[in-house]
């Protein structure tokens, strides 16, 4: 019988641990599921809203980092958020690329264009603001917008048939700048 020292390793020993240390190895270098993937492989899709996070004052570039880092596939931003980053230089197509990179997409986006609203002079200027805001969303891929009652949430009586004419100039609207405005409720 032969006698094993704590310095001795025995073959069997040495071929366990190369199995471990070879397989430790190949998992080290596989390259991991991505982002990507892992999103393909779930039937839902998550999407941040960034108004869950507005009071952290974070740049436009770090909400989209943020939201990456926590997980999610999708985001919905502010457009007054995408406007700031605009006017203050940024360039929309680095905004587009950064998206891409992290594998996320623009869900919607949250917008308060007066399109509903009675007026019928802050309807029209309502509209063209929304018009804006689509073609901004476009060139980040956005695939659609929240529509909500701004201006009219808190005017008593309005009407509803007017509202669907209106909401149906909205979606027009949409179809020729590619993004659907969805009629989001709140307020009283």
């Amino acid at each position: 019988m032969k006698h094993e020292t704590a310095q001795s390793v025995s073959r069997r020993d040495a071929l366990k641990t190369s199995a471990l240390a070879a397989g430790a190895l190949a998992l080290a270098n596989s390259p991991a599921r991505t982002h990507a993937q892992a999103a393909a492989a779930d039937p839902f899709k998550y999407c941040l809203n960034t108004s869950t996070i507005r009071g952290q004052e974070l740049s436009l570039e770090e909400e989209i980092d943020v939201t990456a880092q926590a997980g999610y596939t999708g985001i919905e931003p502010w457009l007054r958020k995408i406007h700031e980053y605009k006017e203050n230089g940024g360039n929309l197509a680095d905004i587009k690329k950064r998206l891409d990179d992290h594998g996320l997409t623009v869900e919607s986006a949250i917008g308060f264009a007066n399109w509903v609203v009675d007026d019928d002079e802050k309807r029209a200027a309502g509209l063209e603001e929304a018009k804006r805001d689509m073609d901004v969303l476009a060139q980040i891929g956005a695939l659609r917008i929240a529509a909500p009652p701004a201006g009219a949430n808190k005017v008593p009586g309005l009407n509803l048939d007017a509202a669907t004419e209106r909401y149906r100039k909205l979606l027009e609207l949409g179809d020729e700048m590619g993004i659907i405005p969805q009629v989001e409720i709140w307020g009283p």
